[in-house]
Formats: structure tokens, C-alpha cells, sequence
């Protein structure tokens, strides 16, 4: 009885003294960013972070750092966590939060005109910030949270006699990057006014391209992250706009539409970067659409089954274009008749991937278009090839039960930029978007090695996921073809199967990232290039964030040389691009990388503002 009483008592002081465990406080000031100037009349939020384990376990895997932070928002919206504490500041721009719980939190401000919102641990005005842990009876002061003033771009869009285009489309753009390839997506965009004027407003400092065409008053879709970023990402994705125009012949023509770039350029590669400062409004951006309609050609041809040698029906065709950096998808496609035939109109010329879909049924070309129509095109449709593949893990145990857990994932080239993940409604009768990428179903051979099934027709790059623990690819390849280089195209039976090389050497890099002032750098990114001549793998780069310390560390690294780089802010994947690295290759710290454990390093921070 005295035990159980002991017992008893000993859990009631412990409940008392978590009950009565002092609360934190969190305080500091608002200014505008890169001033001591305060703000007042901003609101600080102090949100608590919903866990990890709370999140839906079939969130996708390739959110970004934003979208998971919209959709932790949305949760605690919700009632599954905390009530938010928010404090307005005065004209001192200062903020208190007392009574504060132990947690992780993180801390946001806005206000309503004039500025981009900030976050707690961002180092740039368009970063991403990191949580802050508040511990029992904490006082943490000194906070400083940065609002960063707008800026504004106008201009006028005018047609080729120097008139103004009334209600044209007008999109700011900026560069991103997606599986290794320069992009550009909409940052925002707007509708001229009648007179052909137009102010896009509320933008981050930075770089960006403008474009321009024509308004369009038929059904197309917009995509794009819904998460509460600094800067927006809406896509878009349509078939072409046909339309009739008369010739001073009397000929009737058709022709299509597409987007100019500032100055007046249709070829997004020529387009001229506009660098936006803090709080600058830009005036004279103006475009002129006169080289934005251009004569629109048709391909045609007929699809055989070449299972039944039958004409087939209801087959997808689409082209899509191989050069793409434009945010807006714009693809022309056709659907065969019952005859088997096809017709695609709205074709710009150009180089474009003739993709082919049916039910079970698949086939591809690459297709040239110059300034005729392309007519008589027969092509067969066929059912995906089985590809036969195997792999060796140098110097280690070739388990069939391990390896056959490797997957292949065949991202289709070229990348679409910034195509939709998930559902798109469309435009009636266009039949959207190809898949941006396919995981063939793998099955073992009897006679050793494995079988990639009904493969569709295309071009990719391959990637290997669910490798064996500890290992790295070190080779694939198919006959003479390194196709880690080169790539895979599929578009008939193969003569040679895929041989794929594992090495299990990899060594760890740990260091310091440290600022102008030689002091530990959080929350910058610390990032690993492989030399010239590896970099056509993507996998050999590597990044990480830094912790609370400025401390990073790199694990599985294949051995070779490599570049350190410590961006404070950066694009994500933007060192897969060479003129990225170009300008700043003098910035890097030149690494060997060893197996096992090599010694730490330290590593320079590069300013987000150094560098255009």
C-alpha cells in the first residue's frame, strides 16, 4: 500500500510540474528588407506545425517545401491543430507573443498593400524559412522578420500598325527548372485594358521575361500550385487557336497564334531578361504582337493496327513540340477517324514528337514541319515492346530477390514545362497531355534477369529507384549505347537488352557553410556538382539544406571530383543548367570525394544578389 501510495504521489508532482511548466515568449521587430526601417501595421502569425504523421499518407512525393507548407496550413484551417496567435504591429513595427507553449512553430507576416509576404529564417525576399523550436519558459527576442516592398512591370501591347491590341494576354515569366531542363513558368499574369495598357503588379525583385499574345475567348485551362507562395506558378494547357484570314489575293488562309517576348521576339530563347530591383516600377515594356499570327499547317496520314494490319479508330495523336520552354502547352492533336485516317491542324513549324495512343496500342516519330503541310504520313500502331534487362553489383552479393526490386522510371523527353500533375479538364475533343514519365511492370526471366513489359514508344531518360541499400548506379547501357548519356528511344523491337552496373563505394562530405562575416550560415543550400564531364548525371549532384549551426552533410557521394557550392537562394535544380553554372563556376570550392568518410570542408556562402 505505501508503494502504490508512493507511486501515486510521484505521478501527481510530475503532472503538477508539467501543468505548471513556465510558458516562452517570442518577440522582435518588423522592417523592410535590407533596412532597419519598421513596419508597422503588419500582422505576425505564430502557427503551430501540424506533424508529419498527421499528413494524408497519400500526399504526393514531389511536393515542394511550399506546397507542403499550404497544404500544413490548410490541416491546421481545419481544427487539427492549435488556434494561430496573430499580433498587429504599431508604428515601432515591434510584436510580442506571450504565454507561448512549447512547440515547433513557424512565423509569418504580411500586410495587406505594398509588400511581399515574409517568413521567419527566409534569406531572400522570395525564400522559404525554416521552424522555430520554442522551448518551456524560453524568452526569445530579437526576432527580426523582413517585409520586401512590391515591384510593378507596364507597358503596352500593340499590333503591327503601332495600335493598341485591347484585352491581349499578357504573362510574366520566370526561369524554374524541371528534371535538369531550363523552363520558364508565370509568375502572374493580366489582361490588357482597352487600350491596349497593362500593369502587372505585386512582383518580388528578380528577373523575368515578358510575353504577350492575343486574348483568346474559347475554353483553355489553367494549372498550377496552389500553395501560398511568393511567387505564383499557373500554367496553362490547350490545343491551338485556328482562325480564317483573307490575303490581299483573296486567298483564305489559316493561321494560329502564339506568344511574342518583350521586345518582340515568337522564339522564347531570344527573349530579353527585364532585372526588376526592390520596389521599382518599371515602366515602356511594351510588346508588339505583329509577328504573333503565323500561318497554321496541317499533318495528316492514317494509323494501321499492327496486330490486325486493320485500319484502327480512335486513336490519340499529339504533337509535341521538342524545343519548349514556354509555360503554355500548346499542343496540336487529332483523333483518327473510322477509317484509320487523321488530320491535325493548327501545326506551327517546327521539330515535334509524333506521340501515339490507343488502348493497348502505341507508336512514335520524330517530325520535321517546314512551311508546307505534311500529308501521306502511315504510321503503325503497336503494342509496347518488352525490354530485357539485368544487374551486377560490383564486388557484391547479385541477389535475383534484391535486384528484381529495382524500378525503372522513363521520364519522357522532351520535358513538358511545367505540365500538370493530376487531373486537367480541357478543352472539348483535345485530348490533353501525355504522361510525363512511365514505370513499366518488371518480371523475372527463367532464364535469368528481368523483363521490362510494354514499354510505350518514345524517347527518355531513365531513372532507377528502390536500388539495393548502400549502392549507386555506376552504368547503363544497351549494346554500344550509354544511355545514361544518350538516353533510351523505344520505336520498335530491341536487339540487345539493358545492362545496368551498381557499385556500392560511396563516401560522406560534412561541413560548414559560413556567411562574409565567417559566422554559420542556416538555411542556405549547400550543393554538390560533379566535374564537367559527369555532369550529364543527374544523379551524381547532390543538395541539402543547412541546419540551425550552418552544418551540412552529403551521404552515399560517388567517389570523383566535384564543386562545393552554399547558395543562399537558389532554384531548385538550377545547377543542373551549364549557364547557371557558368557564371558562377569561379564561386565553387573544388572536392575530391572519396570512399567513406572524407574530411569536413568549409564552404563560402554565395548572396542570393550576387550573381544576376
Amino acid at each position: 500500500m505505501k508503494l502504490l501510495s508512493l507511486v501515486a504521489w510521484t505521478l501527481l508532482l510530475t503532472q503538477n510540474a508539467t501543468q505548471m511548466a513556465p510558458p516562452a515568449s517570442v518577440s522582435g521587430i518588423v522592417v523592410s528588407f535590407g533596412t532597419n526601417d519598421p513596419i508597422g501595421k503588419a500582422e505576425v502569425e505564430l502557427r503551430s506545425i501540424t506533424s508529419q504523421s498527421r499528413l494524408p499518407a497519400n500526399m504526393p512525393a514531389n511536393m515542394t517545401p511550399l506546397q507542403m507548407d499550404a497544404m500544413i496550413r490548410s490541416l491546421n484551417a481545419g481544427g487539427t491543430a492549435e488556434t494561430p496567435t496573430t499580433f498587429m504591429t504599431d508604428s515601432d513595427g515591434k510584436f510580442e507573443f506571450r504565454s507561448v507553449p512549447p512547440g515547433e512553430y513557424r512565423v509569418y507576416v504580411t500586410r495587406s498593400t505594398g509588400y511581399i509576404p515574409g517568413e521567419y529564417g527566409q534569406r531572400s525576399p522570395v525564400g522559404s524559412g525554416i521552424p522555430m523550436t520554442v522551448s518551456s519558459g524560453q524568452n526569445i527576442s530579437n526576432v527580426r522578420l523582413a517585409l520586401t516592398p512590391t515591384s510593378s512591370i507596364s507597358g503596352r501591347i500593340l499590333d503591327g500598325d503601332g495600335d493598341p491590341v485591347a484585352y491581349a494576354r499578357v504573362a510574366v515569366l520566370r526561369v524554374a527548372y524541371q528534371e535538369g531542363e531550363r523552363i520558364l513558368v508565370n509568375v502572374k499574369a493580366a489582361l490588357a485594358d482597352d487600350r491596349g495598357e497593362y500593369r502587372i503588379h505585386s512582383l518580388p525583385p528578380g528577373q523575368y521575361y515578358v510575353a504577350s499574345r492575343p486574348f483568346e475567348n474559347r475554353s483553355s485551362r489553367s494549372y498550377g500550385a496552389a500553395a501560398p507562395s511568393r511567387f505564383g506558378a499557373a500554367q496553362y494547357a490547350d490545343a491551338p487557336l485556328v482562325t480564317l484570314s483573307t490575303t490581299d489575293s483573296g486567298e483564305v488562309v489559316e493561321q494560329t497564334w502564339r506568344s511574342i517576348f518583350y521586345p518582340s521576339s515568337p522564339d522564347a530563347r531570344s527573349a530579353q531578361a527585364i532585372a526588376l530591383r526592390i520596389g521599382e516600377n518599371l515602366r515602356g515594356v511594351d510588346i508588339n504582337l505583329a509577328s504573333s499570327a503565323a500561318p497554321a499547317r496541317h499533318v495528316r496520314g492514317s494509323v494501321i493496327n499492327g496486330v490486325t494490319g486493320q485500319p484502327t479508330a480512335g486513336i490519340s495523336i499529339r504533337l509535341l513540340p521538342r524545343y519548349q520552354l514556354t509555360p503554355g502547352v500548346v499542343m496540336p492533336s487529332a483523333t483518327t477517324d473510322r477509317n484509320g485516317q487523321f488530320d491535325v491542324p493548327g501545326v506551327l513549324a517546327g521539330s515535334y514528337s509524333l506521340m501515339l495512343t490507343g488502348p493497348g496500342l502505341t507508336g512514335y516519330m520524330a517530325l520535321d514541319v517546314g512551311n508546307a503541310n505534311v500529308d501521306g504520313l502511315s504510321i503503325v500502331a503497336t503494342k509496347g515492346v518488352d525490354i530485357p534487362w539485368n544487374a551486377t553489383i560490383q564486388g557484391g552479393a547479385n541477389d535475383p530477390s534484391v535486384l528484381g526490386r529495382i524500378r525503372m522510371s522513363l521520364v519522357r523527353k522532351p520535358i513538358v514545362a511545367g505540365a500538370p500533375t493530376g487531373n486537367v479538364v480541357t478543352t472539348a475533343g483535345w485530348p490533353g497531355l501525355p504522361p510525363g514519365s512511365e514505370t513499366p511492370i518488371v518480371s523475372p526471366v527463367s532464364t535469368g534477369g528481368f523483363l521490362l513489359r510494354e514499354v510505350p514508344f518514345g524517347e527518355y531518360s531513365v531513372k532507377l529507384i528502390s536500388l539495393p541499400p548502400g549502392s549507386y548506379v555506376k552504368s547503363i547501357s544497351m549494346g554500344q549505347s550509354d544511355i545514361l548519356m544518350q538516353g533510351l528511344r523505344v520505336s520498335g523491337a530491341v536487339t540487345s537488352g539493358i545492362e545496368i552496373v551498381l557499385a556500392t563505394d560511396t563516401g560522406a562530405l560534412s561541413g560548414r557553410a559560413l556567411d562574409a562575416k565567417q559566422e554559420p550560415a542556416p538555411n542556405v543550400t549547400a550543393v554538390l556538382v560533379p566535374d564537367p564531364a559527369r555532369r550529364f548525371r543527374m544523379d551524381l549532384f547532390q543538395d541539402v539544406a543547412t541546419d540551425g549551426s550552418g552544418r551540412f552533410r552529403f551521404q552515399g557521394v560517388v567517389p570523383g571530383e566535384y564543386k562545393l557550392f552554399a547558395f543562399e537562394d537558389v532554384p531548385p535544380g538550377a545547377w543542373h543548367d551549364p549557364e547557371f553554372l557558368r557564371t558562377r563556376e569561379n564561386l565553387g570550392t573544388p572536392i575530391q570525394v572519396g570512399s567513406g568518410n572524407n574530411s569536413p570542408m568549409d564552404v563560402k556562402v554565395i548572396p542570393w544578389d550576387s550573381v544576376p
